[in-house]
């Protein structure tokens, strides 16, 4: 049986994920700064919501085959990478590897930047709203 993660749930796991990839990607801290950082966690979380309300209304369309439900899932996906890739060529991993090396920095600019955080939150809560609406697609569905 496929197990299928939400948006909200990968959203949450880019910590760990950069964890893994720490040893990967030495040098981040030298690319980014805080401020690029959750600039580019907000553009991935917009780009999150776009690709979201996009399948919802696709989902609401009669007569919408499954191939097509997982082919806007993976334009969602491919916005989402374009959308970091925008932010100086970083990907997730160079993302989270950043986050886990800085957080004590990271913490302390949001601290400081109240507006940022409060926009990251409202975005969270929008991509986890969007995403407890949002069905299932299963990747082993029959096209």
């Amino acid at each position: 049986m496929s197990k299928i993660i939400t948006v909200a749930r990968l959203l949450a796991l880019l910590p760990a994920i950069g964890a893994a990839a720490v040893s990967a990607a030495p040098g981040i801290q030298e690319v980014l700064t805080p401020a690029q950082y959750f600039n580019c966690q907000i553009a991935a979380r917009q780009a999150t919501i776009q690709g979201l309300q996009e399948r919802a209304a696709q989902v609401n369309q009669a007569g919408v085959t499954e191939a097509q439900k997982r082919a806007a899932g993976e334009m969602a996906r491919e916005r989402v990478t374009l959308a970091m890739y925008g932010c100086g060529r970083q990907n997730a991993s160079t993302l989270g590897a950043y986050g886990h090396r800085n957080a004590e920095e990271l913490q302390t600019w949001l601290n400081a930047n109240p507006q940022v955080k409060a926009q990251l939150d409202a975005l969270s809560q929008r991509v986890a709203s969007l995403s407890s609406q949002m069905p299932a697609v299963s990747p082993s569905a029959k096209r």
